[in-house]
């Protein structure tokens, strides 16, 4: 495990979450939302740490309250790592925007 994971994994159990790992991995493949507006998960206009919130929070089976399509970020009707990991690295990438 690397020490970005490590450090990912600190962090998610600092604020209570667990994560779940699936043997899906995000490539060059993945198909992805035709609009970026599609990644603000809370609807608020900002995508940021607590749309990933949000995806970790329903993948954890601890948020219900949404319309699960939200969550479904490369529309392959499977919500799972992939779509946390899609999240992720557009936030990572984009913060600064």
């Amino acid at each position: 495990m690397n020490k970005k994971m490590l450090f990912l994994l600190s962090a998610f159990s600092l604020m209570g979450l667990s994560l779940i790992f699936t043997n899906s991995k995000l490539d060059s493949s993945t198909v992805i939302k035709a609009s970026v507006s599609d990644y603000d998960i809370n609807g608020d206009g900002a995508i940021n740490s607590t749309d990933r919130t949000l995806e970790l929070r329903y993948l954890n089976g601890s948020l219900t309250a949404y319309d699960v399509s939200v969550f479904d970020l490369n529309d392959n009707g499977i919500i799972n790592r992939v779509d946390y990991e899609i999240l992720n690295d557009y936030i990572n990438n984009h913060m600064f925007d």
